[in-house]
């Protein structure tokens, strides 16, 4: 597989995309007016604490309190002591994949090991005894504010660099599971365990594996540095503060995106590449042939077929080449996807023209998910096929295009109606909340009211206004749009609403009124009355 990094700057955006095969796999934006705060660390004072939901509110000096779960708080978790005593004469336990996806999104979920896994299931102690209204604690960001929802926050807080992850506050060590082997990865650990001061443990990410361990003890060193001035900070003055703030997208897209598998990282702006070359100098010098200043006229963008695929990515409807299609549907809680074969005319059998477009789905499907940055559950109902051999197929085949998503996701069997359900981590806004706003007619609807129903909503008006005014209304002023006019016109509707109403209508066409608007004025004064009586 073929694998770029593009950057793209301008006056209003920062834009990174994730090029395989020559086709966006991810997309990343940052806007000038946008306050990103995943990752950062805050001292913060508890708001309230709410025992019925087993969660608090933390007020870390922004607009809104965080959200604080007590699984999400470090010492909450009561260890089950029969099953550490059972496990205590083996060191080698599977990493507790959940921790990972937990601590900072730069970890990348990497599936790890550690000991930690034998804390799976166990019990929390209730969140009342843990914190109390006032009282002052440290946390990290890990959900970005979604819409109306809150931030969300934890106490268990990790510093990514692009080799490891420190966490101050457990001693365990994760290593990637993709390491070659346990008798490396005990080695591994040993070495880490006097590299780290006592109480502090790490993750080691899966591009920590290829590198010297020299490099991995100066990161760890800087990493330990920042979190002593995290600590200094957070004994300075009382108030809700920011203590540590998370890289801009530029360097976190290449501590996290720029591996071994990539070919190429081309810049577009003489700022943004030197800020690379300086932080590629200091981590991963031999790695600075592979990254080019994009000097070209042909936006970079442009040149690579980008905004095709972006704006694709904005579409309810996405065509597959096999005459197929996809329709997404958002709701509040969840995204169904619905597979259709479409105008797919192959002479193969019903059976196998079926299985290629699900196929072909699945692929275009995954593509998606990280190209919108999707969170969340998933539906997908794919086209139901009769062979069980087909119906595995599939399944095998999502979850091997699933492994190329940096974020962490999870998809059950089909069920016996075609439905395949998904999991994908939200931890920010997709990119078609960060990029669109809810359109102003239809209130994120997608549809609006027709002319006649509009015409009916009118009449209805003009009813409780005879009926509540006791004949005092007669003459009144209506705005409507060119739309709403032509259809009342068309059906010579004003002289039948005149006529059962009792009440002279005067239409005016307004350019500022949409298809299903319209606003009533008294005649005489030019009082609007259009709620009154809505």
């Amino acid at each position: 597989m073929i694998k770029k990094l593009l950057f793209s700057s301008t006056a209003t955006q920062k834009r990174v995309a994730i090029l395989e095969d020559g086709k966006v796999a991810e997309y990343i934006v940052e806007q000038p007016d946008e306050c990103r705060i995943l990752g950062n660390i805050y001292r913060g004072r508890v708001s309230r604490v709410v025992p019925s939901i087993q969660s608090a509110f933390i007020d870390i000096g922004l607009e809104k309190n965080a959200f604080l779960n007590v699984s999400d708080i470090e010492m909450a978790l009561i260890p089950d002591l029969e099953k550490e005593q059972s496990e205590d004469d083996d060191d080698d336990y599977d990493y507790d994949e959940q921790l990972a996806a937990e601590r900072a999104d730069s970890v990348n979920n990497d599936e790890t090991e550690s000991e930690t896994d034998k804390k799976k299931g166990g019990k929390y102690l209730p969140i009342e005894d843990l914190l109390e209204d006032g009282q002052e604690i440290i946390v990290q960001v890990c959900k970005e504010p979604i819409g109306d929802k809150s931030p969300k926050v934890m106490t268990k807080i990790s510093l990514a660099g692009r080799f490891t992850v420190l966490v101050p506050d457990n001693e365990n060590i994760g290593i990637s599971k993709k390491s070659a082997g346990k008798k490396q990865r005990k080695r591994l650990r040993k070495v880490l365990r006097e590299m780290l001061p006592d109480g502090m443990g790490c993750i080691v990410r899966t591009i920590g594996l290829e590198v010297d361990e020299e490099l991995i003890y100066n990161e760890l060193k800087q990493l330990v540095a920042e979190w002593d001035e995290v600590q200094r900070k957070s004994l300075e003055g009382e108030e809700p503060c920011l203590l540590y703030k998370e890289q801009n997208i530029i360097t976190s897209s290449i501590k996290n995106f720029f591996s071994n598998e990539v070919d190429e990282v081309l810049v577009d702006n003489t700022e943004d590449y030197n800020e690379i070359v300086v932080y590629l100098n200091n981590v991963a010098p031999e790695m600075l042939s592979r990254v080019s200043l994009y000097k070209q006229s042909t936006p970079l963008f442009d040149a690579y077929g980008i905004e095709k695929d972006l704006d694709k990515s904005h579409r309810r409807k996405i065509w597959l080449k096999s005459g197929g299609y996809l329709y997404f549907d958002k709701t509040e809680a969840l995204l169904a996807i619905d597979v259709n074969s479409g105008r797919n005319n192959s002479e193969d059998t019903l059976e196998d023209t079926v299985f290629a477009v699900n196929m072909e789905a699945a692929k275009e499907i995954t593509r998606q998910l990280r190209l919108r940055d999707v969170g969340g559950i998933i539906v997908v109902d794919f086209i139901d096929m009769k062979k069980g051999e087909n119906r595995h197929t599939l399944e095998q085949t999502m979850r091997e295009y699933l492994k190329n998503d940096s974020t962490n996701t999870a998809c059950t069997d089909l069920s016996r109606f075609g439905l395949m359900e998904m999991t994908r981590k939200r931890v920010r806004p997709g990119i078609n909340e960060m990029m669109t706003d809810v359109c102003p007619s239809c209130n994120g609807l997608g549809r609006i009211f027709s002319t006649k129903t509009i015409a009916s909503k009118l009449d209805r008006w003009l009813h409780r206004a005879a009926a509540e005014e006791g004949g005092q209304i007669s003459r009144i002023k209506i705005l409507t749009s060119k739309t709403l006019f032509d259809y009342i016109e068309r059906n010579n509707l004003q002289a039948q609403l005149e006529s059962n109403h009792k009440i002279k209508l005067f239409f005016e066409i307004s350019s500022r009124l949409e298809q299903d608007e319209f606003e009533v004025y008294t005649k005489e004064d030019g009082e609007d009355i259009t709620e009154k009586h809505l």
